[in-house]
């Protein structure tokens, strides 16, 4: 099958999505992302008395004991609703039962990375950040001083006429991400991107604006409104069964889909899983597996220059480079 074609395929699993996230397909610039705002802090703890929400003391909900979920999901969504940037979730050790999902760009800050921990118990992916964006743009979530651990990737959307289905990341699903002192603990189950799955890219594709076919300079906009971050962040012991046991890009869960969409699929899936341009500094990466990029698989080359490899330690796998199309 012709590759333009099955990479057309791919893109309309994430085209519901990002609908209307597109830039012009003859190469005008793609639109910015959202960053959160400077705004107000809404508080959630795992003890305390819930009141007005402005500390630790009187958070806006008490997470405790088996609707730990629920009740930061309702901070977050309280934040949102009341134009507040930041939740901080206070120290504690907080066991989901479902992901906590994100529907604008927001801030969510611990106490510390040995503080503040969000897991998964290997049953739920922790946080879903797709649907935090504008009409027209992707969005950034931020990620501070705390630990994501034991997420597992799971089906966020399908496509019935193919039978294609989007899967999280292990821990975290977003267009973009900037995280600082956040540890990636046991995170996996999912076919790239086992801590972290970026789809900051992909509003090139669905619109018809494949990024192979940018021009140059329209492919650097999109890679630079892309961009993720992370500094003085810890990978450890995340999994993905095919690239980037750590970070990757989109994941696909290819079991309903027909033969000939799966071998196409396949041709173009080492391109599919790439993440967008990553940089990293002061970050450790130990014991992150995959059969190809055991710590990150990047679209981008630039990914691989712009790891401060002086304050940055992988593990063996190093870093994979997805392979750009042949018209690239």
């Amino acid at each position: 099958m012709h590759l333009r074609y099955s990479v057309l395929i791919a893109s309309t699993v994430v085209a519901a999505i990002v609908a209307g996230c597109a830039g012009d397909p003859n190469g005008s610039p793609l639109p910015t992302v959202v960053a959160p705002k400077k705004g107000r802090t809404l508080f959630v703890a795992s003890t305390g008395t819930e009141g007005v929400g402005n500390s630790c003391s009187s958070p806006y909900r008490v997470a405790s004991g088996p609707d730990t979920a629920e009740e930061i999901q309702e901070t977050i969504d309280q934040a949102e609703s009341s134009g507040a940037t930041t939740v901080h979730i206070c120290a504690g050790e907080y066991v989901l039962e479902h992901r906590l999902i994100l529907n604008k760009p927001l801030r969510i800050v611990g106490s510390g990375m040995d503080e503040t921990v969000l897991d998964g118990n290997h049953e739920v992916s922790i946080i879903d950040g797709l649907g935090a964006a504008s009409s027209d743009r992707p969005g950034r979530i931020e990620l501070v001083d705390i630990s994501l651990q034991r997420g597992a990737a799971e089906s966020l959307s399908s496509d019935e006429g193919l039978g294609l289905i989007l899967q999280s990341g292990g821990a975290v699903t977003a267009w973009t991400v900037t995280a600082t002192r956040v540890a990636f603990v046991d995170n996996g189950g999912g076919i790239c991107g086992g801590a972290v799955s970026l789809l900051g890219n992909y509003p090139a594709l669905v619109g018809g604006s494949l990024l192979y076919d940018l021009s140059p300079r329209g492919r650097e906009i999109n890679f630079d409104n892309a961009r993720s971050t992370f500094v003085d962040a810890s990978f450890i012991g995340n999994s993905a069964d095919f690239a980037g046991g750590a970070v990757a890009g989109m994941s696909l869960n290819l079991e309903g889909a027909p033969e000939d969409v799966w071998l196409a699929l396949l041709m173009t899936e080492t391109f599919f899983c790439g993440a967008p341009p990553t940089s990293i500094e002061r970050s450790t990466f130990t014991g992150n597996e995959a059969l190809v990029g055991g710590a990150v698989y990047s679209v981008d080359p630039r990914t691989a220059m712009e790891i401060d490899r002086k304050s940055t330690r992988l593990n063996s796998s190093h870093v994979a480079l997805s392979r750009m199309p042949s018209s690239a």
